[in-house]
């Protein structure tokens, strides 16, 4: 590969032109499953790591004494994609440490990012942690949706309540970081206050969805701001 390789907390990340990026097969790795179902498990969801960022795959020539000649199919997944991919994961003690390794890897990079004027959206962690637990009580009550589908709704909520595009979560201008920021607190805090309460799943995102929606109705139409 000849991008050039960021070491951070143990894990190598890639400094593409879209930002720091995550091989599929170190997710895989630490993971502790087969490449091949990671790739498959990227496919099923390509739209949603697609809803995320800059997506595709990528293939590299196998190494050289290595058996078999095909191809290495792989992607190079941002810090959102590639803690989404964690979360598919069954929340064993090894995913949970992944995705602390990969909040440390990425906030290592970050910080040299941002000290060069990069991108980065606070509070997504928790918005997405709120957004397990609320997976997490829809399957307590019966739901068998899978809960990358509850991650997804919740991205897209949030893209449609402040006029973004998909795939243009990798262009956002500092005004638009902001308010994305904020409406991840406002799920986060929404979700939250919804479970504590004793509502259901439906009714915690019905109240994430109210929150940021106001919020929107008041920061305002966005679209035209990307480029500002």
């Amino acid at each position: 590969m000849s991008k050039p390789i960021i070491q951070t907390d143990g894990l190598p990340l890639v400094l593409a032109k879209e930002g720091p990026r995550i091989d599929s097969r170190v997710i895989a790795a630490l993971l502790g499953i087969q490449h091949d179902n990671q790739i498959q498990t990227l496919e099923a969801h390509k739209l949603h790591f697609e809803a995320l960022g800059v997506f595709r795959f990528q293939t590299e020539k196998p190494p050289v004494g290595s058996k078999g000649g095909r191809p290495i199919r792989f992607a190079l997944l941002s810090e959102d994609q590639a803690y989404f991919a964690a979360t598919l994961s069954r929340n064993t003690a090894r995913a949970v440490d992944v995705k602390f390794r990969l909040v440390k890897a990425f906030s290592e990079a970050r910080k040299a990012q941002e000290a060069k004027g990069g991108q980065y959206l606070p509070f997504y962690h928790l918005a997405h942690d709120a957004t397990r637990q609320m997976a997490i009580n829809a399957a307590n009550h019966g739901s068998v949706v899978p809960e990358g589908i509850f991650h997804s709704n919740v991205e897209k909520m949030i893209n449609k309540a402040l006029g973004i595009e998909a795939g243009q979560r990798d262009s956002l201008n500092a005004a638009q970081r902001n308010a994305v920021s904020t409406a991840y607190q406002l799920v986060n805090a929404a979700i939250a206050d919804a479970l504590a309460e004793g509502k259901d799943h439906r009714q915690a995102y019905d109240e994430a969805k109210r929150r940021v929606n106001d919020f929107a109705r008041l920061f305002g139409p966005t679209q035209g701001r990307l480029t500002a």
